[in-house]
C-alpha cells in the first residue's frame, strides 16, 4: 500500500477491520469515501491484549509490555515516547515499515495510530487497578501525505468526565466504550489522522 494520494482527492480514507487470519494489530483495510458518522457499530471484534493491573506504567514499562504481549510492535520498532493519562505518544522508524515506494506502509501507520489510542485506554484501566480486556470495535484513518522518515502517533485524552463514566460502567460489570482520536506526524507535518471506538470488557465477563 502506498501513501500516494488518489487523483482528485485530498486524502485517502480507510475503514479498518480485523483480518480473520490475523486478528492482532495488522488490520486489513479497504478504501472508504464515506465518513464514520452514521456507520453502525459492530460488535467487539478484535482483541490486542490485557491489562495487568499495574498502576502508573512509565514509558519503559509500557514499551516492554507491548513488545512482550503484542510482538509485532517490537518488529515494527515501536517506541513509547510518552505514557501519561493525558496522552500517549508512540514513534516508529521507516525501515521496518517501508513499502515498495520507499515510504511507510499504510498498515503500519494505521497500526501505530491505533496502538497509541489503545495504550491510552490501557493506562486508564490500569490506573484504576483493573484487569479488563481492551479491544477496538472500529476505526477510520485519513492519509494526508506520504511518510519517508520516522513517524510519531499521539493520542490525547478526552475530558475527565468521559473517563469517569467509562470506569463507572466497568464497575457495574458492563463493557465500557470510548471514542478516541490519534494524529500521526513526521518531520513536523501531520501525515494521518485516526479515529476509533474502543471498549473494555470486565475481566469477570471474559
Amino acid at each position: 500500500m502506498s501513501f500516494e494520494r488518489p487523483a482528485g482527492s485530498s486524502a485517502a480514507r480507510q475503514r479498518l477491520s480485523p483480518s480473520a487470519n490475523h486478528p492482532g494489530l495488522g488490520p486489513s483495510a479497504r478504501t472508504r469515501s464515506a465518513p464514520l458518522a452514521g456507520v453502525a457499530r459492530p460488535r467487539v471484534i478484535i482483541a490486542v491484549g490485557h491489562a495487568e493491573g499495574s498502576n502508573n506504567l512509565n514509558p519503559t514499562e509500557l514499551e516492554a509490555y507491548l513488545h512482550e504481549h503484542i510482538p509485532i510492535s517490537g518488529h515494527m520498532g515501536i517506541r513509547v515516547v510518552r505514557a501519561k493519562l493525558d496522552s500517549v505518544v508512540l514513534s516508529a522508524p521507516l525501515e521496518p515499515n517501508i513499502n515498495h515506494r520507499s515510504t511507510v506502509f499504510g498498515g503500519s501507520c494505521a497500526s501505530v495510530a491505533m496502538l497509541a489510542a489503545w495504550c491510552l485506554v490501557l493506562l486508564h484501566v490500569s490506573d484504576a487497578g483493573r484487569k479488563d480486556r481492551i479491544v477496538i470495535q472500529h476505526g477510520t484513518i485519513d492519509y494526508l501525505a506520504p511518510i519517508d522518515d520516522t513517524f510519531i502517533a499521539t493520542c490525547g485524552s478526552p475530558d475527565g468526565s468521559i473517563w469517569d463514566r467509562f470506569l463507572r460502567t466497568l464497575e457495574r460489570g458492563r463493557p465500557a466504550r470510548i471514542g478516541l482520536a490519534s494524529s500521526v506526524e513526521s518531520v513536523g507535518v501531520i501525515v494521518a489522522r485516526f479515529e476509533g471506538a474502543f471498549a473494555a470488557v470486565p475481566s469477570r465477563s471474559i
